[in-house]
C-alpha cells in the first residue's frame, strides 16, 4: 500500500504530523512521490542493509526537488519526513533500530533512524 495522507491519519503516531501535510500539501505529495517510487524504496532498504539510515538513500532526491527543499525549511515539515520514512520501512518489512545514523553531506538531514529487517 503506497504511503499517503491516509496512511499518516491511520498511525497513531503519524497522525500528529498531518496538520504538516496540509501546510504543505504540494511537498507532501512530492515526498509521497519519491517514498511510493520503486526505485527510492530499494535505495532506503539498500541504505538500511549496509547498516546506514534509510534516509540516506533518498536525501539527495529530497533536497534536490525545490518544492520539498522550501518545506524543510520547516522544522514540522523536517520531522514528517522521518516520520513518512518510518511508514515507509515498517511498509517494506523493517523495524526501527532506537539508533541514529549521520547523513554526511546532507544540506537538511544531520542524523536518522537506522532499521533492521523485522
Amino acid at each position: 500500500m503506497p504511503i499517503s495522507a491516509a496512511s499518516f491519519e491511520g498511525d497513531p503516531h503519524a497522525a500528529r504530523y498531518v496538520k504538516s501535510l496540509v501546510k504543505h500539501p504540494t511537498a507532501a505529495d512530492h515526498l509521497f512521490e519519491v517514498l511510493n517510487d520503486p526505485a527510492m524504496e530499494s535505495r532506503l532498504e539498500h541504505a538500511s542493509e549496509c547498516g546506514l539510515p534509510a534516509l540516506r538513500g533518498i536525501a539527495a532526491f529530497l533536497e534536490e526537488d525545490a518544492t520539498i527543499a522550501a518545506a524543510l525549511l520547516d522544522h514540522r515539515f523536517h520531522q514528517t519526513v522521518g516520520v513518512a520514512v518510518k511508514l515507509k520501512m515498517e511498509e517494506l518489512g523493517w523495524a526501527t533500530t532506537g539508533k541514529k545514523g549521520t547523513l554526511p553531506g546532507s544540506k537538511f538531514f544531520r542524523q536518522s533512524e537506522r532499521y533492521v529487517k523485522a
